[in-house]
């Protein structure tokens, strides 16, 4: 068994002790072996001290997937500081309210004119990586209790909340894990935007144990997947359900090259994956599950063509750091084969919420079944024959493209338009038979359902953003004069 070393850094500099000629980064642009991108790390360290980032700082980082993007975290890792991975596409209120809540001080982009007003010191990566620092970056020392980064998801009121995870909690979802065994010898394929959880699997997989990370820059497109796979020879790649389901139904020849496909964020049918295993027989599909706070994966299900269930695909058993229990409203343990909440305790269990000890407290417990926190997920699950299986939400939120979304906060946000009348926001399945949110809505005067996207989209995070948006002319009412939504739903 391979030992986690003090901190996420450490471990990484042990895979540039170990292989140092071995190629770390894999972009169309350039490659970087783990030597020059461990002097690039140290540079830029340099740099960011120079700058007066220091031990326990949260920096904003608003970049691209990318080579870059990559240096900047780990840079910030050398210094001692926190990450807070965005998405290039965030609105400016989110950004403005992420900001303030996390105190940031700094900022990390390519595009400083993108941020005005903001108050914050912007700083530019083209910039300083272009520069040489006077000396190094001073020593630090992190323990595995400190903050690696900040990632902001969704929250049942629709504000998003800041979840902050430990070194940790990063090490045991990738060094020695026991659902997948990731060597020097594979290549992780990256698709996830930087501010979602799959990339903590993506990132510090590969660069904790030595392997290839694949750094798709570009939208995803199921051509350029097929082609980069097969080119840039991936061993390894996680996709979103409806991703995987898309690609399972119409190309599985496309998952051929890897040895391991992971999926998650929704629930996996059982047919796709055995018309990927029948296509690609060497092939490992793995159901990745868990939540944000409790580090990306919570519970695995690995299949090949022998363990592949013929009806529903459970989300497995607790990977190896992690602790589960089901308990009933009482916090009383469930039998095997009734249902009750999924509880996880055990090091991927995030430090808490940012800046909210009532978040904290409601989600949060420290209970005599753990000496640590316990993170109550709200999903509703059984135990059968040992193997987890998942049953749903408790609360009211769906999950949609991998995020979790309030359909009353999205309806919420329709209201405020002013032109908008009535407004009733359901969740629908699209062509592929995957999640997808759907607004009905009445208007005051006339207006486009592109125009609704449109200033929709200025308000709230874009996989918020409704599929579709349909004008109707008037919505029918019950008897107790509350909207049909039945007969919404059935149009």
């Amino acid at each position: 068994m391979k030992s986690a070393a003090e901190n996420v850094y450490t471990q990484f500099e042990l895979s540039v002790a170990k292989h140092p000629d071995r190629i770390a980064l894999d972009s169309d642009k350039q490659q970087l072996s783990y030597r020059t991108l461990y002097q690039s790390v140290e540079q830029l360290a340099a740099i960011l001290s120079e700058q007066g980032i220091t031990q326990q700082d949260v920096v904003l980082v608003k970049l691209e997937r990318s080579i870059e993007f990559i240096t900047v975290v780990l840079a910030l890792l050398r210094v001692g500081a926190t990450y807070l991975p965005v998405s290039n596409k965030l609105n400016e209120s989110d950004l403005s309210f992420m900001l303030q809540e996390t105190q940031a001080r700094f900022v990390i982009c390519t595009d400083v004119t993108s941020l005005p007003g903001m108050g914050i010191e912007v700083l530019d990566i083209v910039d300083m990586l272009a520069q040489q620092p006077a000396k190094s970056a001073p020593g630090v020392t992190r323990s595995r209790e400190a903050c690696v980064y900040i990632m902001y998801t969704s929250g049942s009121t629709g504000r998003p909340k800041g979840v902050r995870v430990p070194d940790r909690a990063i090490q045991r979802l990738v060094v020695d894990s026991d659902y997948i065994q990731i060597t020097p010898e594979d290549a992780i394929y990256m698709t996830a935007d930087i501010s979602f959880d799959a990339a903590t699997f993506e990132i510090w997989g590969a660069l904790l144990n030595g392997a290839r990370l694949i750094i798709d820059g570009a939208e995803f497109s199921p051509t350029r997947f097929m082609r980069n796979v097969a080119v840039k020879k991936a061993t390894i790649a996680w996709l979103t359900s409806g991703l995987f389901h898309m690609l399972g139904a119409n190309r599985p020849e496309v998952f051929r090259p890897l040895r391991a496909i992971l999926a998650g964020g929704d629930v996996l049918s059982s047919a796709v994956i055995r018309s990927v295993l029948n296509t690609c027989p060497d092939l490992t599909v793995i159901n990745g599950y868990g939540p944000t706070e409790n580090t990306t994966f919570t519970c695995c299900y690995v299949m090949d063509d022998v363990t592949l269930p013929q009806d529903n695909v459970p989300i497995g058993y607790p990977i190896r750091g992690t602790h589960i229990a089901i308990l009933d409203d009482e916090l009383e343990h469930v039998s095997d084969g009734e249902s009750g909440i999924l509880y996880a305790y055990g090091d991927g269990v995030a430090l808490g919420y940012v800046g909210d000890r009532d978040k904290d407290n409601a989600f949060f417990y420290n209970e005599k079944i753990s000496s640590g926190l316990i993170y109550r997920t709200g999903d509703k699950v059984k135990r059968l024959n040992g193997r987890i299986h998942f049953l749903g939400r408790e609360d009211n939120l769906v999950k949609v493209r991998g995020y979790r979304v309030s359909m009353e906060f999205v309806t919420e946000k329709l209201y405020q338009l002013d032109y908008i009348e009535n407004a009733f926001v359901h969740l629908i399945k699209d062509h592929a038979g995957n999640n997808a949110l759907s607004a009905k809505v009445t208007t005051k005067k006339p207006v486009s359902s592109k125009l609704i996207k449109q200033e929709l989209a200025t308000m709230i995070s874009p996989y918020m953003v409704p599929d579709i948006i349909e004008v109707k002319e008037k919505f029918s009412l019950n008897k107790n004069g509350k909207i049909a939504k039945n007969q919404l739903i059935e149009v």
